[in-house]
């Protein structure tokens, strides 16, 4: 062999363990024999360089599309298994024939956009929570719930209105307004009116509603007699009973 095609072999030796992975795979992860890189948890991308996002229940299902790019949907089998976003594998449809299909996790809940740079999700309007997760109460002026209620699960509102439970999907993600004595709406913005009794129903045998009826007397210590006269005895005033009807 001629020293000019040993320097040949030499420069390709060299050029071969002197080859890296893009941008050192940003310090998240590690290169492989392939010059691949296999990122850390939570790290994503051909160079490690952009973060994933918390994931949660999605509040409206997605498709995820080709994922492996054998220009086939799999809604049955999990493909892509081990990858970042996906350590355990994920299918590229929704199946709706399988059994508890809805609602599967997926980043930001499917409620938000995740910024690669920070990994935090930005929700949508009326969502909120480190992956989306849950509905926000609606405000008013700034202030949760108009400032007249507190901001609730449907399980505590559930729980509320003679102990039912609610125990689906989205029990600790679904919120709203659970209003102060004297006001309504879904942002308790709305004044309530006294309710009473409709007079027309008077006759209804199974409401009987009672009217006071307020009888006053006017008396002095001379006319003070029998049932008034403890309230007359020192001096001219008014008495008054009730009763009844």
């Amino acid at each position: 062999m001629g020293f000019g095609v040993r320097a040949v072999v030499a420069l390709a030796a060299l050029a071969v363990a002197s080859a890296e992975c893009p941008n050192a795979c940003s310090g998240h992860g590690t290169c492989t024999f392939f010059d691949e890189c296999d990122c850390n948890q939570g790290y994503m991308a051909n160079d490690c360089s952009e973060r994933i996002c918390p994931f949660g229940f999605a509040h409206v299902d997605g498709a995820k599309g080709d994922l492996d790019g054998d220009e086939q949907v799999t809604t049955a089998t999990p493909v892509v298994v081990g990858s970042q976003m996906y350590p355990v594998g994920a299918v590229e449809g929704v199946d709706a024939t399988v059994d508890d299909s809805a609602h599967a996790y997926m980043e930001c809940s499917n409620k938000g956009i995740c910024d690669r740079t920070t990994g935090t999700c930005k929700c949508f309007p009326a969502y909120e929570g480190y992956a989306c997760q849950r509905a926000s109460c609606p405000a008013v002026d700034g202030k949760m719930c108009g400032g007249h209620g507190v901001c609730r699960t449907v399980r505590e509102l559930a729980n509320g209105d003679y102990s039912n439970d609610y125990e689906l999907w989205d029990a600790d993600k679904g919120m709203a307004c659970d209003c102060d004595p004297g006001y309504s709406g879904f942002n308790c913005s709305e004044r309530e009116c006294p309710i009473g009794v409709d007079p027309l129903y008077r006759d209804d045998t199974e409401i009987e509603p009672r009217y006071p009826i307020w009888t006053f007397s006017s008396c002095c210590r001379s006319a003070a007699v029998n049932a008034i006269a403890s309230i007359c005895r020192h001096g001219c005033g008014i008495a008054y009973f009730v009763s009844y009807y």
